[in-house]
């Protein structure tokens, strides 16, 4: 994933969280970081990661699994061995 879909992380902005800020990750992963998907009405703050496709968030808010799935392929994606 990294390779494929290299990340650079944006700018702090509202948005969904994603990645080990998902709620499924934030249990067991400790970091003061939120990172999450740019949108207008979010209710979070933190460093902007681009989506996979355009419609990715509408997607995620109606189907909790695809959320989940798409928040362990940022989890890769941006991901540092600890």
């Amino acid at each position: 994933m990294p390779y494929v879909f290299a990340q650079a992380l944006g700018t702090l902005t509202k948005g969904m969280v994603t990645g080990h800020s998902h709620p499924y990750f934030n249990r067991g992963i400790i970091s003061s970081e939120l990172y999450l998907w740019p949108e207008v009405n979010g209710s979070d703050n933190g460093q902007a990661i681009e989506p996979f496709y355009a419609k990715q968030i509408k997607a995620a808010r109606e189907d909790e699994q695809l959320y989940e799935v798409l928040a362990v392929l940022n989890v890769i994606k941006t991901g540092k061995s600890r």
